[in-house]
């Protein structure tokens, strides 16, 4: 998962968020995911049409956990929405580049 989940130049320059991140993981029993996903309830597209306050649809330019077309075709499906396609970064971009995205979000709130 870490391969999938960080950039490649994550795994050079921040290598104490990863071994962090992996201590976490090895240590975890996924229970309360689990849990989670046992008794989810899914949006469908037809519910992210009905959104209409403004959305910010932030995507790793590198995920292979989630394609960014994915990404893409959720902005198209939610009206009022901004695609932000953040560079060199993966799954992880709020760990990756949090200044890349609280500059996205500043711009959606101002």
């Amino acid at each position: 998962f870490i391969n999938a989940a960080f950039h490649p130049t994550t795994h050079a320059n921040k290598r104490a968020m990863i071994e962090n991140a992996t201590n976490k993981s090895n240590k975890n029993s996924m229970k309360m995911c689990k849990a989670f996903y046992r008794q989810a309830c899914w949006s469908t597209s037809g519910d992210a049409q009905k959104i209409t306050t403004k959305c910010l649809i932030i995507h790793g330019q590198n995920d292979y956990v989630i394609p960014c077309q994915c990404g893409r075709d959720m902005a198209d499906t939610i009206s009022h929405s901004e695609f932000a396609l953040i560079p060199n970064s993966s799954h992880q971009v709020f760990e990756e580049k949090p200044s890349e995205v609280c500059s996205q979000l500043m711009k959606l709130i101002l």
